[in-house]
């Protein structure tokens, strides 16, 4: 029987439904093929003509752009330096900041203060410093070097108006100071210079992260151990030798500013309290540049800030802008201030062209010794104990960090060695046998002893090390302990021993 013709008024014959599934999911299958291959060659091509995003084909100003519109989402308002990291962090540029007691919008280098441009007709004086610099818990017009112009259009006499351009941000110490003065010298175009040294600029440099947070760095990461001091200068070797390296960079930047006809000047604030250190320094450096002290008389009481960040107050830093114009004028020939800067027993405030004759290290080692922790030995526990840590160690536990712990003690008389008890940690299978170091560096050139962690779950190894004998008695003993590798806690804290204790013998 032939089949049954579709009448013509009906319309097409119906399919099978099994048939019409199969189509349309053949349809689908051939779609997605197709696309796949466009994908695919899509693909192929962007990575064969580059035309993906290749940080390797991007030129400085695209990276820098892209860079900039990354840590534009800052939450603190500050951003890793990339561009040069010796300088640590700036501000986000042109970002408005709330921070420190102030609200303001960082300029095109990412400080709070003027613009990068310069009028002829000004005398700029470039201030260079930290937290007191900036002026931490003040307004910018309230900072001193603001205070500064203030004093010095009124009184300086010279045609040229002066203005003063603050780089310094809180947390700077002088790597970072000076990296930022070698940086941005030439943009910034400074007709003189003031540094202003405070007694943490040997400090290490903290890191700041993508979103603008500050933490301590592992020691791989800037290549150098970090310290964090709780007393500022003192009799130990790490100390010493940190302070005449900064002061032997004051003396580079002296002669570089030499050779560019830009005056220099040293303002030693917040808590340079004895002069004699800052002779001892100046004049074994030979900085060769003219300094003033701040008495520690307004560091102290009414000139000290109540806010938590405890530096000057308003009326403080017009008495700093005071005593640094004297010694700006005295040396440019500027108009002098009609009234000295006194102390409250009438003294004058000056200034020091050059180190006053005098042994200095002589006059400021008693000083420096009574600094040093009064311990002879260490327990972590008490909150007595955290002026002796300056590196790697909660005081609270003794654990360490991924960085060395660097604790100072007191040299006891007829003491030959140090035993120092590290104990392994709870449930860290991985890390242990752990080999510990033990190092106290000299001028001599220190001494050294090595243990080893056998296993985790609090064992005790005592490590014995010998005193340099060039380490005098009653002088700091920076013990460093480290091992190479650690472990993470639960709060991604990075932790590698206890250190349990350390005694004299």
């Amino acid at each position: 029987m032939k089949p049954r013709s579709p009448d013509p008024g009906r319309g097409p014959a119906e399919r099978p439904p099994g048939e019409t599934l199969t189509k349309a999911l053949l349809a689908l299958a051939s779609v997605l093929f197709v696309l796949c291959l466009i994908l695919a060659g899509g693909w192929y091509l962007s990575h064969r003509r580059g035309s993906s995003p290749d940080i390797r084909r991007l030129s400085p100003n695209q990276i820098q752009s892209l860079v900039e519109e990354h840590q534009a989402t800052s939450t603190t308002g500050l951003r890793y330096a990339f561009f040069e990291p010796r300088i640590g962090y700036t501000l986000v540029p042109r970002a408005k900041v709330t921070a420190w007691g102030d609200t303001f919008r960082a300029n095109e280098l990412g400080y709070r203060t003027g613009p990068v441009e310069k009028d002829r007709a000004t005398y700029r004086v470039l201030f260079v410093g930290d937290s007191w610099t900036y002026g931490m818990g003040v307004r910018a017009k309230e900072t001193f070097p603001s205070r500064f112009a203030e004093v010095a259009n009124a009184y300086s006499g010279i045609e040229r108006r002066v203005e003063a351009w603050n780089l310094a941000l809180p947390g700077y110490n002088a790597v970072n100071e000076l990296a930022a003065l070698d940086a941005f010298f030439d943009l910034i175009e400074p007709d003189a210079v003031v540094l202003c040294p405070t007694t943490n600029d040997i400090d290490g440099t903290r890191a700041v992260t993508s979103s603008g947070a500050m933490r301590t760095p592992r020691r791989s990461e800037w290549g150098e151990l970090y310290l964090d001091w709780r007393a500022r200068y003192l009799d130990s070797y790490l100390n010493r030798t940190r302070w005449e390296a900064v002061f032997a960079s004051y003396r580079t930047v002296r002669e570089r500013l030499d050779a560019a006809s830009t005056p220099f000047f040293l303002f030693f604030t917040a808590d340079w309290v004895h002069e004699p250190v800052v002779h001892d320094f100046m004049s074994r450096a030979d900085v060769g540049a003219p300094y003033a002290v701040l008495p520690g008389e307004y560091l102290a009481g009414e000139w000290r800030s109540a806010s938590r960040w405890a530096h000057g107050t308003t009326e403080a830093y017009v008495v700093f802008a005071k005593i640094i114009y004297r010694m700006v004028a005295a040396e440019l020939g500027w108009a002098p201030l009609p009234e000295p800067v006194t102390t409250r027993d009438g003294r004058e405030v000056g200034y020091h062209p050059a180190p006053p004759a005098g042994d200095w290290r002589a006059t400021s080692q008693p000083f420096l010794r009574v600094r040093v922790a009064r311990f002879s030995d260490f327990k972590p526990g008490s909150e007595a104990r955290v002026r002796q840590i300056v590196s790697g160690v909660d005081w609270r536990t003794g654990a360490v960090s991924s960085n060395p712990a660097v604790v100072v003690l007191r040299r006891k008389p007829g003491s030959s060695r140090l035993r120092v008890r590290v104990t392994s940690l709870p449930q860290a299978r991985i890390l242990y046998p752990l080999d510990i170091t033990v190092t106290i560096p000299s001028p001599s050139g220190g001494t050294t002893a090595a243990g080893r962690l056998v296993a985790d779950g609090g064992v005790t190894e005592t490590i014995e090390i010998e005193i340099p004998a060039d380490i005098e008695p009653g002088a700091g003993i920076d013990l460093i302990v480290e091992a190479p590798r650690s472990a993470l806690d639960r709060r991604f804290v990075a932790r590698a021993f206890l250190l349990t204790g350390i005694d004299p013998s």
